[in-house]
């Protein structure tokens, strides 16, 4: 869930318990990502600029052919410098969704690609987090730990 791209989404609902008779053998619960029809063709881009370097560019393109067909496609980058040392994040996903609609069945595919490279920094004891928060230990400098995620779901 985390590797999504939240902004293609339009609404989501969490339905909590058994869910067996809605949406197949879900006993724990659902999380249901909702997209809906654009009215009309559309793009949109936006940029989010903040602290620690961070910059998160996105462009969506919606294009609706008909009351049975649309499809969205997505791109967005996002880049981090990190608050603490070893802490850098670069993720780049691109998203597409296509709906066919008949007259009483809908039929959808969703294409999610991550390319994800976040650096992990290491522990910091307690007296270190209280006054030098952004601190790293010695084995976390020598050793770069590394969680990369290259995925097409």
């Amino acid at each position: 869930m985390e590797d999504m791209d939240w902004e293609v989404f339009d609404e989501v609902d969490v339905l909590r318990g058994p869910t067996s008779g809605l949406y197949g053998a879900g006993l724990g619960g659902l999380i249901h990502l909702k997209t809906n029809a654009p009215p009309s063709n559309q793009w949109t881009v936006s940029n989010t600029s903040g602290s620690f370097g961070l910059q998160r560019n996105t462009t969506k393109l919606q294009m609706k052919a008909n009351d049975q067909f649309h499809l969205t496609l997505g791109l967005n980058r996002t880049h981090s410098d990190g608050y603490r040392a070893n802490n850098e994040y670069d993720r780049l996903g691109i998203y597409g969704e296509g709906i066919l609609n008949f007259s009483k069945v809908r039929l959808s595919s969703i294409i999610n690609y991550v390319d994800l490279k976040a650096f992990i920094p290491s522990s910091l004891n307690f007296s270190d987090y209280q006054n030098e928060p952004q601190k790293q230990l010695l084995f976390g400098q020598m050793s770069k730990d590394l969680k990369t995620i290259k995925g097409l779901w």
